[in-house]
C-alpha cells in the first residue's frame, strides 16, 4: 500500500465548484466521479454552512494518483493510503467522514435539500390522502425548524396545495429556504405570518412563510390563541409546549420518520447526479422514468412537479423513491443512454441509508457495506455515527459510464444494495 504523503493542515473554509463537462483530471470516470461529488459536497450552493476541511487538498490530490487497479482509502476525513487491488474493487473506500464543520454524508453525495424534498412530499401528500381528502388546500401546516431535511417540507406543503409555517430561531436558515425556492418569504412578526397564511387558507391557495423566532415560545403563543394548524408536520421532538395541546384540539401529527420507515420498506430512495453539469442530463432521465414505469403513480405524480418547482443546487441531480424491484433495471438503463450518447457525460448512481437498528452493532455497517463493495461499486462509505446512540450511515455509489462491462455491476450493487430490498 502506498502510505500517503504528510499534508500542511489547511483549515480555512472550502469554497469549491465541481468541474463540469467530459473532461477528465483524474485517471478514470469513477475516481473524477468522486472528486467531483466530494466538491459538490462542499459546493456553497449544496453545503449549510462554510466547511473548514483540513485534509481537502490532499484527498484531491490522492484522487488524481489513483490508478483502475487501485483504491484510495479515507479515514476519518483524511487520506489514509492508496492500495493495489482488482479493477472491479472500489476505487474509494471511506470511514467516518463526516465532514468538519457540518453533518454531510461520509458518501461525499449530498445534493442539498433537493435530496429530501421527494420524501418529504409523499409523507405529506399521504396524510393528506387520510386525512383530508387528498388535498392541504385550505389546510394550515406547522412545522418547528427549518434545517436541512425539515427545509424540504415547506416547498412539499405547498406542493400538495398547503399553506406553511415553520418557525426557526436562525433567520440564515430561513433566508437560505427562500434563496434556493424552498419558502416563498420571511418575516419576523407572528401577526404578519398569520395574515399571511389565512388569506392563502381562505383563497386554498397553496403558500409558505418561514418565521424567525423561538418555537418554544410560538407554539404555546398559537394555542392560546385558538390557531389550530390542521398538520403538524416536523422532525424535532413532538414534546415542545403547546403541541401536545394542539393535538388534544384536534391536529393531525405528522410523524415523518415512522411514515419514512413505512415507506422504505417498498421502497429505495435513488440520488443520481450529473457529472456533465447539464439540467438536460437529468431531463433526459426524467423521461425514461416515465417511459420505463407508467403506471407508477407516485412518479407520474412527482416527476412533473420537480422538474417545475425544483431548483437544481449544485451538480444537477435528482432523488426518487422506486420501487425495489425496479432500482437495478432502471440503473441498467441509464448506463445505456450513457452508453449510445443521450448523456453528455457519466451518471453517478447513489444511495444512503442511515439504519438506527445498527446502533447496537459495531461492526454492522461494515457488514452491510462491504458485499456492495464486492459487487462492484464505484466507491463505499461507512460512517459509526457522530456519539452514542446514534444511526449508523451507509453510501454507495456507482458510476454509470456508459460501457457494457459496467452494465453487471450496476445490476449486481443496485438488486442487493441496503435500502433496495425489506429490511427482514
Amino acid at each position: 500500500m502506498k502510505v500517503m504523503a504528510d499534508f500542511i493542515a489547511k483549515t480555512s473554509p472550502i469554497n469549491v465548484r465541481a468541474p463540469r463537462g467530459a473532461t477528465l483530471s483524474c485517471k478514470g470516470w469513477q475516481q473524477e466521479a468522486a472528486l467531483r461529488l466530494l466538491m459538490n459536497s462542499l459546493d456553497p450552493d449544496v453545503a449549510e454552512h462554510a466547511v473548514e476541511f483540513a485534509s481537502y487538498e490532499a484527498i484531491i490530490e490522492a484522487l488524481r494518483q489513483v490508478e483502475h487497479n487501485e483504491t484510495l482509502l479515507v479515514h476519518d476525513g483524511k487520506p489514509a493510503g492508496i492500495s493495489r487491488m482488482q479493477e472491479s474493487a472500489p476505487r474509494v473506500v471511506i470511514a467516518n467522514s463526516t465532514l468538519s464543520g457540518q453533518t454531510a454524508p461520509p458518501s461525499w453525495t449530498c445534493i442539498g435539500t433537493q435530496g429530501f424534498i421527494h420524501g418529504a412530499f409523499e409523507m405529506l401528500a399521504a396524510a393528506a390522502r387520510n386525512n383530508f381528502g387528498g388535498t392541504l388546500a385550505g389546510r394550515l401546516v406547522v412545522s418547528a425548524g427549518l434545517a436541512r431535511a425539515d427545509g424540504a417540507i415547506p416547498l412539499a406543503a405547498k406542493l400538495s396545495g398547503g399553506a406553511f409555517l415553520g418557525i426557526d430561531g436562525d433567520p440564515e436558515r430561513i433566508k437560505r429556504r427562500v434563496k434556493t425556492g424552498y419558502c416563498d418569504v420571511m418575516v419576523n412578526d407572528l401577526d404578519e405570518s398569520l395574515r399571511i397564511l389565512k388569506n392563502a387558507v381562505r383563497k386554498r391557495e397553496p403558500a409558505s412563510v418561514g418565521l424567525v423566532g423561538n418555537c418554544n415560545a410560538l407554539i404555546p403563543t398559537l394555542a392560546e390563541r385558538g390557531i389550530v394548524p390542521d398538520l403538524l408536520a416536523d422532525q424535532t421532538s413532538a414534546q415542545l409546549p403547546g403541541m401536545l395541546e394542539f393535538q388534544k384540539l384536534g391536529a393531525v401529527t405528522f410523524e415523518y420518520e415512522n411514515n419514512i420507515r413505512a415507506l422504505s420498506q417498498e421502497r429505495t430512495p435513488l440520488t443520481w447526479v450529473a457529472l456533465s453539469g447539464e439540467p438536460s442530463d437529468i431531463y433526459r432521465i426524467d423521461r425514461l422514468l416515465m417511459e420505463m414505469f407508467p403506471e407508477d403513480e407516485m412518479l407520474e405524480r412527482w416527476i412533473p412537479l420537480a422538474r417545475k418547482h425544483l431548483r437544481f443546487q449544485g451538480l444537477p441531480a435528482r432523488v426518487c423513491w422506486l420501487s425495489h424491484g425496479d432500482v437495478a433495471k432502471f440503473g441498467i438503463e441509464i448506463n445505456g443512454l450513457v452508453g449510445r450518447g443521450e448523456e453528455k457525460a457519466p451518471i453517478v448512481i447513489a444511495i444512503e441509508k442511515l439504519d438506527s437498528r445498527l446502533v447496537a452493532m459495531p461492526d454492522g455497517p461494515m457488514l452491510e457495506t462491504m458485499p456492495s463493495a464486492a459487487d462492484g461499486a464505484s466507491w463505499v462509505s461507512i460512517d459509526g455515527g457522530t456519539g452514542a446512540g446514534q444511526p449508523r450511515q451507509i453510501g454507495l455509489a456507482i458510476v454509470a459510464d456508459g460501457t457494457p462491462e459496467m452494465a453487471s455491476p450496476i445490476e449486481r450493487m443496485l438488486a442487493y444494495a441496503p435500502g433496495t430490498v425489506p429490511a427482514q
